[in-house]
């Protein structure tokens, strides 16, 4: 266990103190300080410069880049790309399910000129965020529940205003409202603006997709629907609702 200056290669585990250079193992990497590159399944830096890849990051913080399917740092100066993503702050968090504790979190509440409404938890860190999402179409004649997920990013203009670019899927869950299996997606861009302290009106435009695997003529039709096939409808949008949080 000691200093590194170079390529370190371990069976199932690697030990090192200060690596520069690259730390490889088929199992465990540990270091207290990596400046270079850390790999393993299981990657642990008390503090990185540079980047880990492995199934499991696990960092102290520092400046760099963690990627594996989870990944776990205090504060971090880049981006963590994986399927779970824990930490204080980051700079980007791409995942499916982030959770930052100094990270951005907002409840969104819209309708739309198609008729659908939905309740939508935005939550990241920097400009990149993911979408927790439900939706349902009260004005039909069949009343769907839809759950989905998404991602999208946030270009903060002043305080006061900001623009969201979002793409979202939802999967059908009520079966009443389309047979067979149907899923429905969104791409939409928000303005938001701030009208009291951590609450903002936000208006946009979408794009909404709706497929299902049943031939046919959807329950669920806009007026402004263009068929594509049997199974796939889409549609433009109008969006209004309201935004909270910080």
């Amino acid at each position: 266990y000691g200093g590194l200056d170079g390529y370190a290669f371990g069976g199932f585990a690697t030990l090192g103190g200060d690596v520069v250079g690259v730390q490889q193992s088929v199992g465990l990497a540990v270091a207290e300080r990596v400046r270079g590159v850390q790999l393993g399944v299981v990657g642990v830096a008390l503090h990185l410069e540079g980047a880990q890849l492995g199934a499991f990051n696990v960092s102290g913080g520092g400046e760099g880049a963690q990627i594996g399917f989870v990944n776990v740092a205090s504060v971090l100066r880049g981006p963590q790309v994986g399927i779970l993503n824990i930490g204080d702050r980051a700079d980007v968090g791409v995942g499916i399910i982030n959770i930052y504790a100094q990270g951005r979190t907002q409840l969104e509440v819209t309708g739309d000129s198609g008729g659908l409404l939905r309740l939508a938890v935005k939550h990241g860190a920097g400009w990149w965020h993911s979408v927790y999402t439900v939706a349902s179409s009260p004005f039909y004649r069949e009343v769907a529940l839809m759950v989905g997920l998404g991602f999208g990013a946030r270009a903060e203009i002043t305080d006061a205003l900001h623009f969201d670019a979002d793409v979202m899927t939802y999967y059908v869950v009520d079966t009443r409202w389309q047979p067979g299996t149907s899923f429905y997606s969104r791409v939409q861009l928000l303005a938001g603006v701030q009208v009291i302290d951590a609450l903002d009106v936000v208006f946009g435009v979408g794009l909404d997709v709706f497929f299902t695997d049943v031939a046919g003529t959807p329950v669920y039709t806009p007026a402004l629907d263009v068929r594509w096939d049997m199974n796939t409808t889409f549609w433009p949008t109008l969006i209004l609702g309201v935004q909270a949080g910080d």
